[in-house]
Formats: structure tokens, C-alpha cells, sequence
């Protein structure tokens, strides 16, 4: 007989493999710990266009609200120093929150924990089972007839509750 036959097994830690755990049998597949580690340092791979994009999209998003703020407090503050710049919609505030938003979004850009982690988050939502139209219809008359029937008990105790209190400020 020749040597034994090695296989891929690890000796510490050892993943569950789902049809068998809690059923007494101990498997023998070592984790996959670098599994999802390939997938997400592929310079331009499925994972990174997505989170590419969210990065410029949350920019835009912090821009809007960031140039809402500073007019508000341009306006509070020294309503003289925020004119236009570029025609008469495009004010100081908006400059200033346009360099905030873009500074955030080169920050997240370059920072590797930040753009891993999102790699990293983008790459568990592929694995997400979403509901299909019938589930999703099905979901949300559930929620709207709950929501209705739970705003009408509401209102009912709030009517007797009312008339109750109506009778003890009566006496």
C-alpha cells in the first residue's frame, strides 16, 4: 500500500457544511477564509464599477445636503458673503460644499479599509436572495391592511378614551 491519500483538511478550524451540521458529522473542508478576498481584490472586477459608482453617488447625495446647510447657515450667519459665483444659481455655499462632498468622496476613494469593506459588502448582497414581484405585492398589501386595521384600533381606544375622560373632567 502507498502513501495515504492527503486532502485539503484543516486541523483548527473547519467549516460546517450546511446538510450535515448539528447532525453529529464533523466535516472535513477547511474554511475558506480567502474565499471572498479574491473576488474583491480584482482591479476592475463585478464587484468594485458598483462600489465605484456608490462612492460618486454618496458624493452627490452629501453635496445637495451640504449645500443646503451652508446657504441655511450663510444665510443665518453673513448673508452678504455667500453670492454667486458662477450665474445666480451657484452660490459660495455651493463651492464650499462641492470641495467638502469631493474631498469625502477622494477620501473613501483611496482609503483601503473603507473601499474593502464596501468590496466586501457589495460582494454579500450578490449572494442575497430578493423577493420576486408576486412576494414583493403580496408583502406590501400585508403592511398597508396592518397598517390600516392597527390606525383604526388606535383611533377607536383614543375615541373612548376621549369620551371617558370628557365623563371624569364633567364631574
Amino acid at each position: 500500500m502507498g502513501a495515504p491519500l492527503k486532502r485539503a483538511v484543516a486541523l483548527t478550524a473547519r467549516a460546517a457544511v450546511s446538510k450535515t451540521a448539528g447532525w453529529g458529522f464533523e466535516s472535513l473542508l477547511p474554511c475558506r477564509v480567502g474565499f471572498l478576498k479574491f473576488l474583491v481584490r480584482v482591479p476592475g472586477g463585478p464587484v468594485e464599477k458598483y462600489v465605484r459608482i456608490a462612492f460618486v453617488v454618496g458624493g452627490l447625495l452629501v453635496y445637495v445636503i451640504l449645500a443646503s446647510f451652508f446657504s441655511w447657515f450663510f444665510q443665518l450667519v453673513a448673508p452678504n458673503l455667500d453670492y454667486p459665483i458662477l450665474g445666480n444659481d451657484f452660490f459660495v455655499s455651493n463651492v464650499i460644499a462641492l470641495v467638502a462632498a469631493m474631498g469625502g468622496v477622494i477620501y473613501v476613494w483611496f482609503n483601503p479599509r473603507i473601499t474593502k469593506f464596501a468590496m466586501e459588502v457589495a460582494a454579500e448582497l450578490r449572494n442575497v436572495t430578493w423577493p420576486n414581484w408576486p412576494e414583493t405585492r403580496v408583502g406590501t398589501i400585508v403592511v398597508v391592511v396592518a397598517t390600516i386595521v392597527i390606525s383604526l384600533i388606535l383611533g377607536f381606544f383614543d375615541l373612548v378614551w376621549g369620551w371617558l375622560s370628557t365623563l371624569v373632567y364633567r364631574l
